[in-house]
């Protein structure tokens, strides 16, 4: 996970460089967005301006003009125009997110979801 904000905006730090930030986040439920209002809350920091977004595109479009910064996963930031957009690191608490795959076991396995069992399994193999 990564904070993205304008590539112009200055380096942030902690928590507290973002205390009057405007937070760009997914609606209630998403992860990412209780990770990052976790880790300010954690510092003291209670974010007065949030924006929630359905679209990914719709976040970074709104970090590229300046409006706020959001947290992502860094495989994502780094398929979008990264030149207009910088990363921030994040403390080691906040900076992971666990994603589960879960499926019926009553459903018919396609050739396509049985390629991509295997290839999540092979790539990601030390994690599980």
């Amino acid at each position: 996970m990564v904070l993205i904000s304008a590539a112009r905006y200055k380096p942030i730090r902690s928590a507290s460089d973002l205390e009057d930030q405007t937070i760009l986040v997914f609606n209630s439920g998403c992860c990412y967005r209780e990770k990052l209002e976790n880790w300010l809350n954690s510092e003291g920091i209670r974010p007065i301006k949030r924006m929630e977004f359905n679209t990914l595109d719709g976040i970074f479009g709104c970090v590229k003009a300046g409006l706020g910064v959001a947290l992502v996963s860094r495989s994502v930031a780094q398929e979008y125009s990264y030149e207009e957009i910088r990363f921030h690191s994040v403390p080691v608490d906040y900076s992971r997110a666990t994603t589960v795959f879960i499926q019926r076991n009553n459903t018919q396995q396609t050739p396509a979801l049985t390629s991509f069992s295997e290839l999540a399994k092979n790539k990601y193999k030390n994690l599980l």
